[in-house]
């Protein structure tokens, strides 16, 4: 049995595409902090604007939704070239969040959040969990009170 993965030519011409756009909109890999390095917020927020531009953030989305409109087979290969950069969660945590709200959120959630996703304008953070310890809230060290219409988050805490 052969289990190795075979690109279409079509994958393989859009995989040039992404690799041509990578070059030209982020910084060589090399340059790409590591865990162990983390990259400011800045170069993140940079980063995650210029690939919701792109509709790279929901790349499977409509363009007329914000994001990208493609196969999900242009995805495996968007979501290849990003994760060999080191950058793949930011369409992770934008595509996870999008779908949530798709799937449990009420309509004007849907209608306010969906856009502000796609262009990158709202994150989805998750805590860092120890999971060799059970779960508990009180120990995240972070706080939130309701600001208004917002919430304001006080505290330390991994993400």
């Amino acid at each position: 049995m052969d289990f190795s993965q075979h690109y279409t030519e079509d994958q393989r011409r859009f995989r040039r595409e992404v690799i041509a756009w990578l070059e030209a909109n982020l910084p060589p890999m090399d340059e790409i902090p590591g865990d162990d390095m983390p990259s400011s917020p800045r170069q993140t927020r940079t980063w995650r604007l210029r690939l919701a531009k792109k509709g790279w953030l929901t790349p499977t989305e409509g363009v007329d939704r914000g994001g990208a409109g493609l196969t999900g087979d242009q995805a495996a290969v968007l979501l290849e070239e990003l994760e060999q950069r080191g950058v793949r969660s930011l369409v992770d945590e934008s595509s996870r969040l999008l779908r949530t709200i798709k799937q449990w959120g009420s309509d004007l959630q849907a209608q306010r959040l969906l856009p502000a996703i796609a262009s990158g304008q709202v994150i989805c953070c998750r805590p860092r969990l120890d999971l060799d310890n059970p779960l508990d809230p009180a120990a995240f060290g972070i706080r939130a009170h309701r600001d208004g219409d917002d919430y304001v988050l006080n505290g330390q805490g991994h993400f």
